[in-house]
């Protein structure tokens, strides 16, 4: 577990920082997440010494932004003209949104998705869609308060980003950390760039934004809905270049997390 928990912590902590902004409010921020992360801590501690598996289950959703993150820089995940940014402490707490990619779509354009990382052995938490269908019928998306883009060369508050969970089961996760952990070997290295867990996370958010897209519609949001189908030809754009296989697709639908966030939403309401 240190091995992977030392990988992990450089990416985890590297990101967005609210100190680098001038908002008036922002000190108020800075506090609300120092007792926030107070809070968590002691949650982890009382794990840890109460139930090693929810504790194993916690860092290993952080392994896996982080590998998430780095993959999508490092082995191009989602294309060369992309770029991941960890989200801050502030937005992944208050507007859940643990890291936010941009795929570029012209020349000082890009399209942003604000990814939800989520991680269990058999299901995805419910509350999480029920949090973006509730913004949906509100005719909102996802709002960044602290958001850096490179692409945009923009720094301040971005809102109406789609928002989507992405996630795997642990025997997925651990097969792509023990990779990670040792990714200067080359071998490794080339096993990540075609790793199953890529195909998981391009099919669960084409199919989140293909239903988020019905679904606003559904309920008269049509300028949501149009959000969601122009982030989605990104993403079939995308998943096209990659040319996963049946065999590829096949083995995504044994995941568990990927048949849970499969089955939610196809059930939204």
């Amino acid at each position: 577990m240190e091995q992977m928990i030392d990988k992990a912590l450089p990416i985890v902590k590297g990101g967005i920082k609210e100190s680098d902004f001038n908002y008036d409010n922002t000190p108020e921020d800075i506090e609300y997440v120092k007792k926030m992360k107070k809070v968590f801590s002691d949650e982890a501690n009382f794990e840890k010494d109460n139930n090693p598996d929810a504790y194993f289950v916690r860092i290993l959703a952080k392994v896996f932004e982080a590998l998430v993150i780095d993959q999508i820089a490092k082995s191009e995940w989602f294309g060369q003209n992309t770029e991941i940014m960890k989200a801050s402490d502030f937005d992944d707490i208050v507007n859940k949104v643990d890291a936010i990619v941009g795929v570029e779509t012209g020349p000082g354009s890009a399209s942003h998705i604000a990814l939800a990382v989520d991680i269990t052995t058999q299901t995805t938490s419910q509350k999480k869609f029920d949090q973006i269908v509730s913004e949906i019928k509100r005719g909102e998306l996802t709002k960044v308060k602290y958001f850096i883009s490179n692409i945009l060369h923009f720094k301040g508050e971005m809102k109406n980003i789609p928002r989507v969970v992405i996630g795997a089961d642990k025997k997925t996760i651990l097969d792509a950390v023990d990779k990670w952990i040792d990714d200067n070997d080359p071998a490794n290295k080339e096993a990540l760039k075609e790793h199953i867990l890529q195909a998981i996370i391009l099919e669960e958010i084409r199919i989140q934004l293909e239903k988020f897209a019905d679904f606003a519609l559904s309920v008269g949001q049509a300028k949501v809905s149009a959000i969601y189908t122009k982030t989605l030809g990104q993403i079939k754009e995308i998943i096209k270049n990659n040319s996963f296989t049946n065999i590829d697709l096949a083995d995504v639908s044994n995941d568990l997390v990927f048949s849970s966030i499969q089955h939610k939403v196809e059930h939204l309401k």
